[in-house]
């Protein structure tokens, strides 16, 4: 049994190689103040005496008075202040370690990581090799209960935090400290398609593992047959003296093989309709393999195929009549991630349930992990914020006690999300925060990119509409160096809203430019629903509401082919806003009868109460929506409670209400002074007063922001209130649309 590692605060002490780090840093340490260190931490359900420590650490020796004292001293110096305060010291006693102690290596698998594999074959046909191959031999390195391989997403996320043409000690040395693993594994790849050849070297933290040397492998044309000799050789010698399990399937043909390796690197850069059809293809070599049902199961899944429920239902029927937990945990993982992909967030939950009861201690940690993650998404996209808290719990202590500093940042997220949707904008923004700062110290741009576009969710919450621009900025600034386009095309929606409510017809302008110029719109599986999103708001913010509703609703048919029920909820209220507003009332009308908002997320049911009291205004019914609109403002829902409560003070004034104006204004905080509309319905509060001075001030600030043109018309009111300052009646018509459609 190797040495553990134990993990506390920020630190690591790593037996074995008899390394201290201390945030990602190794740090100078004496053998002796080690060694006490060391042995604090293995005794720490205890105080430890003087005389065992002496005995323990200068065995038959006779040391100076203060040599002890001066080995605490430097122990606690290592390990920097706030932890060495854990070395508590027991007056005239001894000392023990205190605090909250992970540790890895007793009795927990091996945590391995495989680097995805060189291709120096020089033939470009080969790329498969580079994650297909490595995923092969992933999955048959997976079946040893004494090995924890690391998922090839969180791989690749961690290797997203170096350049691409980063050395392979370096690339290593980020898995190590980003996922918390022991082994790392190079493998290049010669030969051509006929002769494949395979030579695999540790890269280790050290230099004795540094070596070149390394073992080849048979040569092959099948690789299936290269990834299972492979995997035995490398099992063979992390595992010396323990029984292997089997390995998985026996190599066929040399072309489904090639097929099945090139549908695992579709999955792994997740280029999901690909994986579907090159699996389906190797299944109708061997349309009995439950192994590759389950993989196919996984791939349509992750799109949220219909068609999967079926072939899942008679996977799982399978596997429980044999008895095989293992198998019907696996499949009802998958299953839990279709419905979560469909929408149907309940059967989501208790799909992955079931899973989570029925794993046992083999499964590995990054499959329990995946499946909590999961388990508190679907909570929380039917609003059950307690239900979605609960998994991130044990989340985190398989983060701790794995080193996985990625699936960590997740956690935060999701956590952010809760806090968020609970109302507590300041708890959501401070995780977000911490995300943020995280995600920036080790170099992980994809969950900076999603902790800066919650935190600009939560400043637009507010009515910070300018600092939340300036966190889509920094947002989209991360996301342009990932490779993929979703992400940089996700940071750009809240961005593109803002710049609507901003009336920043430029700043939306520039926006849509940055996203066509990219090419985006052009992977069907990843972002165009994001730039549909981002050209309707801006044909909105050009006063174009029937081309925006267009857009808006092409946006949402996609998102309902896709199963994404959240981006659908949270495109539905815009859809209607720009309907009503293209004077689309009678659709607006039949899609609003049509929805039950019982069950939804309270975002949702505030957006469809705030529609429904925009279409009565449209109806001319004004006192039925300032009615819906007074009762919506106690929701304290955003943005949609603050938009009732700029639109009902301009109905209060039309009314001739304007005390209660006055308190509806003055309620809104941030969105009094940042959204222009609320300047111009100031303006026309300080002009039904009489105080024309006033009203032209508030109108000129109004102006002076609201520069797009679909401010036009609430614009025209200044010319109204100049005409009542040169001593002329004021005039005002009444608005036809709630001001915040203008």
């Amino acid at each position: 049994m190797e040495d553990p590692e134990y993990r506390f605060a920020d630190c690591l002490l790593d037996a074995a190689r008899r390394e201290l780090w201390r945030a990602d840093v190794r740090q100078p340490i004496e053998p002796k103040p080690f060694d006490l260190l060391h042995y604090l931490l293995r005794h720490r359900s205890r105080v430890v005496s003087h005389d065992e420590l002496l005995a323990a650490l200068w065995p038959g020796q006779r040391v100076k008075a203060g040599t002890l004292s001066r080995a605490v001293m430097l122990a606690r110096r290592a390990v920097g202040e706030v932890a060495g305060s854990m070395i508590q010291t027991s007056s005239r006693i001894g000392y023990r370690f205190v605090g909250q102690v992970a540790t890895a290596g007793e009795g927990r698998p091996l945590p391995l990581a495989l680097l995805p594999f060189d291709n120096q074959t020089g033939d470009r046909q080969l790329d498969w090799v580079e994650l297909g191959l490595m995923s092969l031999v992933a999955r048959a390195l997976a079946m040893q209960p004494h090995l924890e391989v690391a998922s090839t997403a969180n791989v690749l996320s961690a290797l997203e935090s170096l350049p691409p043409e980063a050395p392979a000690r370096e690339r290593a040395d980020a898995l190590r400290r980003l996922l918390g693993v022991r082994r790392v594994v190079a493998v290049s790849v010669t030969g051509q398609a006929s002769t494949l050849s395979l030579r695999a070297r540790w890269i280790g933290a050290d230099d004795a593992e540094r070596a070149e040397g390394g073992f080849v492998t048979g040569i092959s044309a099948r690789p299936t047959e290269l990834a299972t000799g492979l995997a035995r050789q490398l099992a063979d010698a992390l595992l010396p003296g323990l029984r292997r399990s089997a390995m998985g399937d026996e190599p066929g043909d040399p072309l489904i093989d090639e097929a099945m390796a090139r549908a695992l690197q579709a999955a792994a850069e997740q280029r999901w309709p690909a994986a579907v059809n090159l699996m389906r293809m190797v299944l109708d070599a061997a349309p009995d393999n439950e192994t590759l049902q389950l993989e196919l199961l996984r791939c349509q899944s992750a799109l949220g195929e219909p068609s999967a429920q079926a072939a899942g239902q008679a996977l799982l029927q399978r596997a429980v009549a044999r008895g095989d937990r293992r198998q019907q945990a696996r499949v009802e993982q998958a299953l839990g991630r279709l419905a979560l992909n469909q929408g149907a967030y309940v059967e989501a939950g208790v799909h992955l349930a079931r899973a989570l009861e029925l794993a046992d201690s083999q499964e590995p940690t990054a499959w329990m992990i995946q499946t909590l993650l999961w388990q508190s998404a679907a909570a929380l996209s039917r609003g059950a914020w307690a239900e979605g808290e609960a998994p991130l719990d044990r989340v985190r202590q398989l983060c701790e006690a794995s080193g996985n500093r990625i699936d960590a940042l997740a956690c935060l997220t999701h956590r952010a999300l809760i806090a968020a949707n609970r109302g507590d904008l300041a708890q959501s923004m401070a995780l977000s925060r911490e995300v943020m700062q995280r995600s920036r110290e080790l170099r992980l741009h994809r969950y900076f990119v999603d902790a800066a576009n919650n935190l600009a969710e939560d400043y637009a919450a507010f009515g910070r509409l300018h600092e939340s621009a300036d966190a889509s900025e920094q947002s989209i600034a991360a996301a342009a160096s990932l490779p993929d386009h979703y992400h940089l095309a996700a940071a750009c929606t809240p961005l593109g809203l803002t710049c609507f409510h901003l009336r920043r017809a430029d700043a939306s302008d520039r926006l849509l430019a940055r996203l066509t110029g990219l090419g985006h719109g052009s992977d069907p599986e990843g972002d165009e629903i994001e730039l549909l999103s981002v050209q309707a708001y801006n044909a909105a913010v050009h006063g174009n509401a029937t081309r925006a509703a267009r857009l808006l609703e092409a946006a949402r048919h996609r998102s309902i082919e896709r199963g994404e029920q959240p981006t659908q909820a949270e495109l539905l209220p815009w859809w209607l806003l720009f309907a009503i507003r293209a004077g689309q009332l009678d659709e607006a009308e039949s899609v609003l009868a049509e929805q039950d908002p019982r069950d939804a997320a309270a975002s949702l049911k505030a957006g469809l109460a705030y529609a429904r009291a925009t279409l009565l205004h449209a109806q001319a019914r004004h006192e039925a929506a300032r009615q819906d609109l007074a009762r919506l403002i106690g929701q304290d829902v955003a943005p949609w409670s603050a938009l009732a409560g700029i639109d009902a003070a301009w109905l209060d004034i039309e009314a001739g209400d304007l005390e209660r104006a006055r308190r509806r204004l003055d309620g809104l905080g941030a969105w009094h002074d940042e959204h222009p509309v609320a300047q111009a319905v100031e303006a026309r509060w300080h002009a039904a007063r009489g105080d024309m001075r006033a009203a032209q001030m508030f109108q000129r600030r109004f102006d002076a922001v609201a520069t797009a043109p679909a401010a036009r018309a609430l614009s025209e009111f200044g010319r109204c209130y100049e005409a009542a300052a040169d001593g002329r009646a004021l005039v005002v018509p009444p608005a036809p649309w709630l001001p915040t459609l203008w």
